[in-house]
């Protein structure tokens, strides 16, 4: 490009870094480079090339790296790709440290750190975190749910996880179901997860069910769920006849025979 005397502009080092971050580690060299000419040019402080900056230095593990890019001249949408990325790399630290830096945190940056939590399995933190957004006056949406509910269902907080669904100031989507009724599945509560799905205001998609069986099938079929409750009727439910779960004729129809 350059032997044809054309300078690259900020779509050119975007696409350039883009294609070292698919390299990984072995590209990394190059895509120094790619950086070294961007500061050059002066389009180091673009926030699309600072972006893909940031991206490219996390997906090679070059989190320090990553960071640099961010104090040397952070700005919102860098802000939130490095809280993100920290987050789901369980690099809480500095995760943590850049979202304190935000000056002004929006939805995004709340949500970037509550779902890296429950991905993690962090139910405590994530949960302490969504009482600090709400003291803000940050509003959640459905993401900021969703990650909450997920968290509850990977740690076995059941009832937080109801409470947490039943206080959802938006219209819960079929993806809050679906966790939801993982989460009764995963606890034994298997009726209630049946009682949930019926009363869902939309379709009933394959998901719901598959989460439901999976979710059972994790707890060892049902029967030995720390809960109890439901425990003896998911394994028939579920694996049989399922008339004393649900009652809406759509369970084990044409399984006995």
């Amino acid at each position: 490009m350059r032997l044809a005397g054309f300078e690259p502009g900020s779509a050119t080092f975007t696409a350039v870094l883009a294609a070292c971050s698919m390299g990984g580690g072995g590209i990394a060299g190059f895509g120094r480079r790619v950086h070294c000419d961007a500061v050059k040019t002066g389009f180091k402080r673009d926030p699309y090339v600072r972006t893909s900056l940031v991206g490219m230095y996390a997906r090679c593990a070059f989190v320090d790296d990553a960071y640099g890019v961010f104090c040397d001249a952070p700005d919102e949408r860098v802000l939130n790709a490095l809280i993100d990325m920290y987050a789901k790399c369980a690099c809480f630290d500095y995760a943590r440290r850049v979202f304190n830096a935000t000056p002004i945190k929006d939805t995004v940056a709340w949500n970037s750190m509550i779902n890296g939590y429950s991905m993690h399995g962090r139910c405590e933190e994530a949960m302490e975190l969504f009482e600090e957004m709400k003291v803000t006056g940050t509003p959640p949406d459905e993401v900021t749910f969703l990650a909450l509910v997920s968290a509850c269902a990977h740690t076995g907080l059941v009832e937080e996880g109801l409470a947490i669904f039943e206080s959802m100031m938006i219209a819960p989507r079929i993806e809050h179901y679906v966790k939801l009724v993982d989460m009764l599945g995963k606890s034994g509560r298997v009726r209630e997860a049946c009682e949930v799905i019926k009363a869902m205001p939309m379709e009933v998609e394959e998901g719901v069910w598959s989460s439901l069986l999976f979710g059972v099938s994790g707890d060892g079929g049902g029967g030995g769920g720390s809960g109890g409750e439901g425990g003896d009727e998911g394994g028939e439910g579920v694996g049989g006849g399922g008339e004393d779960v649900w009652d809406g004729g759509n369970v084990g129809e044409g399984e006995g025979g």
